[in-house]
């Protein structure tokens, strides 16, 4: 709300500019009232083209650029020198005009760190996808190498892996075959080794598979 004044500023501009000065609550109110009323329409001008892409509306925007100059016009009266209600005027519209230029920057560099990002991460997940698909396709080739190998061998080394990757145990593997378990673990592992030795290509594989 706009607080009322006994006096005109502009009339009784030392009175006014001692009030603010002391800091008086009313004399303060009633400028930040006429600044904003004044700032609004040289603002608005000034963004008649403001990017409907933009992260911030429009009003938004101004809002920023309003408080930002109102709190630049303090700092500058703190240490300011000035003749007539006219240099405050000028002042805040110095202040307003900067801080707009200032603003359209921030707003630039947003906006082109959000398109970044955006395409940023689109290469990532489109490179992540294409490695995903190149390593599930190396991955099948392996192990289709692995099989074709795996049928190379003799059916009961065959059947000896076989049972033993499907979760049985050496024990029970061993029984059958009439062998000890160690003895079955050692044959196991020639087995393996000689799979490894045919399918030399899916070595890391294997390692992780048998090891």
């Amino acid at each position: 709300m706009n607080a009322r004044l006994a006096y005109i500023p502009d009339k009784e501009f030392d009175r006014f500019l001692s009030a603010l000065g002391q800091k008086e609550a009313r004399e303060w109110n009633w400028l930040i009232a006429r600044f904003r009323k004044s700032l609004v329409p040289f603002l608005r001008k000034r963004t008649q083209m403001y990017p409907s892409s933009a992260l911030l509306s429009r009003d938004q925007f101004l809002e920023e650029v309003i408080e930002e100059t109102l709190l630049k016009f303090y700092q500058i009266f703190e240490t300011g020198s000035f003749e007539n209600y006219g240099n405050l005027e000028a002042a805040v519209i110095t202040t307003a005009s900067f801080k707009l230029k200032e603003g359209f920057a921030r707003l630039r560099k947003e906006q082109r760190m959000y398109f970044m990002e955006g395409d940023a991460l689109s290469v990532m997940r489109e490179r992540m996808n294409t490695a995903r698909e190149k390593a599930e396709a190396e991955e099948a080739e392996k192990i289709s190498e692995i099989q074709e190998k795996l049928e190379e061998l003799n059916h009961e080394d065959k059947n000896l892996l076989l049972r033993y990757f499907s979760g049985e145990e050496l024990q029970d593997i061993a029984d059958d075959l009439e062998i000890s378990p160690a003895a079955c673990r050692k044959r196991k592992q020639r087995i393996i080794t000689r799979l490894k030795s045919l399918v030399f290509k899916a070595f890391t594989l294997l390692a992780i598979l048998f090891l």
